[in-house]
């Protein structure tokens, strides 16, 4: 849709420019629309070629980038003076065909195409009173590194895998497939991020289940260049994180060891709480035993004190009673 507004509003702009030439009688010819593809960071031949039968040695060709606000003079060579103005935008990337003017051929050489110069071009031809025009749309496309595939992390029983690639234009497709080049059926996630130099990076991601199919690939398809990049891994099961059924036994009976230990320390323990109680209830009855023993014997040794100052009184009681 943008290509045909952008197609149309090209005619109308031609026409209204030329309209006095049209009014003067010179023939104006059609617009002949042809797209070409060209590559980030090599260059393109954007063609034009005029069918006349003669080729004056006096004329003028002038390339033309249609912008949405105003339209740019790309390069203009002027048969008259034999010179050649390039916009500064463009300075040192157009070339002209020089040798081949003769023979009709107008075509500009784009070099070191960037994603700035997408869009549409006109080239008009002059001469003997005749235009003569055709319109070019470029596309601009890049073809990324070769995908890298990363073990991440491990997820659960499975583990992720991740995509990475960079240098795209336009945004890329991902498409993970399996040893049998199907697609596969496992849930992706892809971010697609554009870099200061204007092309796309790409980062897609993956879980892979354990039984799953362990040959894996990450296709990065450019749909308008019609061309892949693909890398493929194959993937071990020692990456996959598994327990032995011996080891699920061993531990099943370590923690029911554990838990037989802790129950018999538990049952320790309060029986030797209560043998340290009792031992101490019987050391304080042992020491209140001596204490009353020592009583009694004091109470005693009073007793005998007593006792003998009695029988010392009463004998004496009694000699004063005989004498």
């Amino acid at each position: 849709m943008g290509s045909q507004f952008q197609w149309l509003t090209a005619i109308h702009i031609f026409i209204f420019q030329h309209i006095p030439h049209l009014i003067a009688g010179q023939s104006v010819s059609s617009l002949p629309y042809t797209s070409v593809t060209g590559v980030i960071g090599e260059g393109v031949i954007l063609p034009c070629h005029v069918g006349a039968e003669h080729i004056p040695e006096i004329f003028s060709v002038q390339w033309i980038f249609n912008e949405q606000s105003k339209k740019r003079t790309v390069s203009r060579y002027d048969g008259k003076n034999k010179k050649e103005i390039q916009d500064e935008r463009y300075q040192g990337r157009t070339e002209f065909f020089h040798r081949e003017f003769r023979a009709g051929n107008m075509s500009l050489h784009l070099k070191n195409v960037k994603n700035s110069d997408k869009g549409s071009y006109t080239c008009v031809v002059s001469f003997d009173n005749q235009y003569h025009d055709v319109l070019i749309e470029l596309e601009v496309a890049a073809r990324g590194d070769v995908p890298s595939i990363f073990l991440k992390s491990h997820v659960k029983q499975g583990i992720s895998l991740t995509c990475h690639t960079e240098g795209w234009f336009p945004e890329p497709q991902v498409i993970w497939l399996d040893g049998q080049g199907q697609t596969r059926k496992e849930l992706s996630a892809t971010k697609i991020t554009m870099m200061p130099a204007g092309l796309y990076s790409v980062v897609a991601s993956m879980n892979l289940e354990p039984g799953s199919d362990m040959e894996v690939s990450c296709r990065v398809v450019n749909n308008l260049l019609n061309t892949m990049s693909e890398s493929r891994v194959l993937i071990s099961d020692v990456f996959f994180p598994s327990i032995s059924k011996w080891l699920v036994v061993f531990l099943v009976i370590l923690c029911l060891s554990m838990v037989l230990i802790s129950t018999t320390f538990c049952k320790l323990r309060s029986h030797h709480k209560k043998t340290v109680k009792l031992v101490k209830v019987k050391m304080a009855m042992e020491e209140e035993k001596e204490k009353l023993k020592s009583m009694l014997e004091k109470e005693k040794d009073k007793n005998k004190t007593a006792k003998a100052e009695n029988r010392k009184r009463l004998a004496r009681y009694q000699v004063e009673l005989a004498g």
